[in-house]
């Protein structure tokens, strides 16, 4: 029986700061290790970051199903945006994936030889807080001050404000309990999340002191 290529370990880090042999080896061993489907990452992304995000993709993938179908994109094929149950189907099977999706990637500008020729690859990023494809806007900006609190146990992030204790998500990674911030974002009064703690805000920049 033939053996299963490897999958292989691609140095991010490694790519971005080496020289062109370096380069050319990431670029070599993801293309083989893609043969499977899989790429192992070494990254220099930090946990909080990571928390962050896989805080937020929970929170999303818990939404009823409607709320979440807004983010599908036609005529995507699923390279970003929201993609549901049993939409696609891997190369090596006839059976659709029972698994959901959420995909985003840096926007790449008009004109850019990647768009130009692979254009449904390359569309706009949709992303949960930003207006939907069918139009519908997202909430007013709100600018809220007060104190961070952390909870080691169910990792929520809360800011205690003046009459209310908001949830926060979205830019907290680097938020420690204590401190004095004052955060501008967007409430969304149908977010699903543990931290039962108050109202979210999808926070999109923090200033401290």
């Amino acid at each position: 029986m033939a053996q299963s290529s490897p999958i292989l370990d691609v140095d991010l880090p490694a790519f971005e700061s080496g020289d062109a042999a370096t380069r050319a080896a990431v670029v070599d061993g993801t293309m083989r290790s893609l043969a499977t489907g899989f790429v192992y990452v070494r990254h220099d992304l930090s946990e909080d970051l990571l928390d962050d995000a896989y805080g937020r993709l929970a929170a999303f993938f818990s939404l009823p199903q409607d709320r979440k179908d807004r983010y599908a994109v036609p005529g995507s094929n699923g390279q970003t945006g929201y993609t549901g149950l049993l939409v696609e189907t891997a190369a090596i099977s006839d059976v659709p994936d029972w698994k959901e999706m959420l995909n985003w990637s840096a926007p790449v500008p008009d004109g850019h030889p990647l768009r130009k020729r692979f254009p449904h690859r390359y569309g706009d990023p949709t992303l949960p807080d930003d207006p939907t494809p069918t139009g519908k806007p997202s909430a007013a900006l709100q600018t809220v001050t007060g104190v961070v609190e952390r909870s080691p146990e169910d990792r929520c992030v809360t800011l205690a404000a003046t009459g209310r204790t908001w949830v926060l998500t979205g830019t907290v990674a680097g938020l420690e309990a204590g401190d004095r911030v004052t955060v501008r974002g967007r409430p969304d009064p149908d977010a699903t999340t543990t931290c039962q703690r108050g109202p979210v805000l999808v926070v999109a920049e923090v200033e401290r002191g």
